[in-house]
């Protein structure tokens, strides 16, 4: 996104400048009651001007703290990370000492049942030479109890040190699992505060399109909760079941909330002061992004609207002379015709079919619009895809 160089101080006072200049004009040649009224608007000027400085502030101060937020929970995030990663690590190593501990217990539990089968053989042995030679027998005997004794304490030791390591396998698993719990909620925070962030401010997209006066500049932004809108005009339908929609945000101070008709258009509340200076690229480039948004949650508009392009209006069986009409003013298809408002159609075609116009009214904008209408509802009900009314757009 290109961002502008001067401030909003400066901006607003740049705009507000050829006001106070006028007012001044008019303070030096007015007297009395006229003087005091500019000179009172020449005030409210200047406190108009404060207090849209203050309330940006505000709201700058408000998006500073949710990126401090943002940024202090994704230092968190970090942290937790490495410490699971480092838990996770000595987890392994206790396994590898309790496996190898248990190994170890297993061959001494081994030896022992050896050593248990040659005390009976020894015990046999030593009755046999008790007759022979009893006080070295006595001794030998003794000193084997002392070797199985040893044996035996160093067993319980090693059973000792395999449930201690069994406690700590269970703490570490406790520990693991505090841990990914704390790391799961650290990541919906995160979540939270950037969905929290996206529905403040939204997306941008990157690129100024700049109007026809050539100091009117224009940004398109994003947001993901959708608009409940019905306009006046019941010829106009929106497209209300959306999740997501645009606007316009210009460096005039007047922003435009774009809705969506059922044939894919970006629909514009009234602005005069921007119409006359609106830009000649950021209707296509509207047009482009919901395109690529519908054709996912919508394809069957999409599919409607490619017929409606590739489908001359002879077809629709119109008035000769008002085919005639339509085709001079450079309509040939009925996508051309119907994704306009009847209104837009009539000033269009008196403006490009010169004389050929004469007597194209109301009457017969209504006609068309009626044929070609019937005309997409009976295509409409010959595929599958318009054959569930749930899949109809929700339109006003």
């Amino acid at each position: 996104m290109t961002t502008e160089k001067s401030t909003v101080a400066t901006a607003l006072q740049s705009a507000l400048n050829p006001a106070r200049y006028q007012l001044g004009i008019a303070a030096d040649k007015t007297e009395g009651l006229a003087h005091t009224s500019v000179n009172a608007a020449i005030t409210m000027i200047d406190q108009a001007e404060q207090l849209v400085i203050e309330q940006y502030n505000t709201e700058v101060d408000e998006f500073n703290t949710l990126c401090d937020e943002l940024e202090k929970t994704q230092e968190d995030l970090t942290r937790t990370e490495q410490k699971l990663s480092e838990l996770r690590s000595n987890l392994d190593e206790l396994e590898l000492e309790a496996k190898q501990a248990t190994a170890e217990a297993e061959r001494e539990k081994a030896q022992a049942k050896v050593t248990q089968a040659n005390v009976k053989e020894k015990l046999e042995e030593l009755k046999r030479l008790q007759a022979m030679q009893p006080e070295q027998m006595k001794s030998r005997i003794a000193a084997q109890r002392k070797k199985n004794d040893e044996k035996q304490k160093l067993l319980e030791e090693q059973r000792t040190k395999i449930r201690d390591l069994k406690n700590q396998l269970v703490d570490a698993e406790t520990k693991k699992n505090v841990m990914v719990q704390t790391n799961t909620q650290l990541t919906e925070e995160l979540n939270e505060a950037r969905s929290r962030l996206m529905h403040k401010d939204g997306d941008v997209i990157n690129k100024v399109f700049v109007g026809t006066d050539g100091i009117l500049k224009c940004y398109i932004h994003v947001f993901e909760y959708g608009l409940s809108f019905r306009p006046e005009a019941s010829t106009i339908k929106i497209i209300n079941d959306l999740d997501w929609y645009y606007e316009v945000k210009t460096n005039h101070g007047l922003n435009i909330t774009v809705s969506v008709t059922d044939w894919l258009q970006p629909f514009y509340p009234p602005c005069d002061h921007l119409a006359d200076r609106w830009p000649t690229d950021i209707h296509d480039a509207l047009h482009e992004l919901i395109i690529n948004r519908i054709e996912i949650t919508h394809p069957h508009l999409i599919e409607r609207m490619e017929w409606a392009k590739e489908t001359y209006l002879e077809d629709a069986q119109l008035d000769p002379k008002h085919l005639e009409t339509l085709n001079s003013a450079g309509f040939q298809s009925l996508y051309s015709v119907l994704h306009i408002p009847p209104h837009r159609l009539r000033a269009i075609v008196k403006d490009k079919a010169g004389t050929a116009a004469k007597g194209f009214g109301e009457a017969a904008v209504k006609q068309i619009y009626s044929k070609l209408e019937q005309l997409v509802e009976q295509w409409q009900r010959q595929h599958d895809s318009w054959s569930d009314l749930n899949r109809q757009p929700k339109a006003a």
